[in-house]
């Protein structure tokens, strides 16, 4: 986040790196081009491929994670490349971080039209968001991406959903939420916030979002009021949720939003599969969320109070990136570098 006088305060960032785990012979393709080339899935360069494994190989065999991104032109000519090196078990120990987050999604604003947000979201990806649903009172719509799922190797609403979320156009609000009104006035898209289901967590199964809510606040920090939520689903079922926040405008966004509202799904919801992180489109998949703060006492605090070990997202974000997402697309596109972030 930048300050009044240009200087960033806080930071968090998505990474995406090329994955298609499902073919034994897909391409690894990295790209920050407007229009890249995609190489064929049925017919990668592996020969070149495995030319450069020495820039990879022995950090391999020397139990070393590795993460390594190519562009290819053609069969023979490399465009770009880029390895990784990260320490011993890095990639295991950040997946093993993200699923005590008990993340349920990522809050992503846009400042342009919803419709334009997913065509870009599509072409970066190969993944194409499906429209949510309008938030009524509180001017916004929103297109949504599972974080991963059962056809992925995870558990289904293990990781939640990435949400895009945009102004809707047929409301006049009396106030945003969300600090959509520093998305607009900038002109950016960026990573707000993101909601956490501590319900989700081992141990507190059977907590009720109001028990977490109490809890909070005998530690000092107030998530918000609860609010509750429904919509109707495509087949005319009522999906239901509730809330506990207090993330409106920028200024109100607890620790620059890095201390996630919480949120609480019907149970009928979830046993019926309709929440969002069983919806909808597969494709991305959650690796780490990762952040840095302005100030780590006071987020460690808050974060605490919420029932996460700080830990757990404010580690030593230098060593491994920032918030790190794979793409697994049956298109065999991939992408490189930073995804989304601030």
């Amino acid at each position: 986040m930048k300050s009044a006088d240009g200087t960033i305060t806080s930071r968090i960032e998505v990474h995406a790196y090329s994955c298609l785990l499902s073919e034994a012979t897909g391409s690894v393709i990295e790209t920050d081009e407007m229009a890249p080339e995609w190489f064929p899935i049925d017919a990668p360069p592996l020969p070149k491929m495995w030319a450069d494994d020495e820039h990879w190989l022995p950090h391999v065999l020397s139990g070393m994670d590795v993460v390594g991104a190519f562009l290819f032109k053609d069969a023979s000519t490399i465009l770009s490349k880029r390895v990784e090196v990260l320490p011993p078990r890095r990639l295991e120990v950040d997946e093993q971080r993200s699923r005590r987050l008990c993340v349920d999604h990522l809050v992503y604003g846009v400042p342009g039209d919803l419709e334009s947000a997913i065509d870009a979201f599509e072409a970066l990806t190969g993944v194409r968001p499906a429209v949510g649903g309008v938030h009524k009172g509180l001017g916004t719509r929103n297109a949504l991406v599972a974080l991963g799922g059962p056809d992925d190797g995870s558990t289904g609403g293990q990781f939640g959903y990435f949400e895009i979320l945009a102004l809707d156009p047929a409301q006049q609000p009396e106030r945003l939420w969300m600090a959509m009104d520093s998305v607009m006035a900038r002109g950016e898209p960026r990573l707000v916030t993101w909601a956490a289901d501590r319900s989700r967590a081992p141990g507190l199964e059977s907590t009720s979002l109001e028990a977490s809510i109490e809890a909070a606040r005998q530690l000092g920090y107030d998530p918000g009021e609860v609010q509750h939520f429904a919509r109707a689903t495509a087949d005319g079922a009522t999906l239901k949720w509730k809330l506990a926040y207090r993330h409106y405008e920028e200024s109100t966004l607890p620790v620059d939003g890095l201390v996630p509202f919480l949120i609480e799904w019907d149970p009928k919801s979830r046993e019926a599969g309709m929440i969002p992180s069983s919806t909808a489109p597969r494709g991305i998949e959650l690796l780490s969320l990762r952040a840095e703060a302005a100030d780590p006492k006071a987020a460690a605090e808050a974060l605490g109070a919420v029932g996460i070990d700080a830990a757990d997202l404010l580690g030593d974000a230098s060593a491994g990136g920032g918030t790190k997402v794979a793409t697994r697309s049956g298109t065999g596109r991939g992408t490189g570098g930073t995804l989304y972030g601030r």
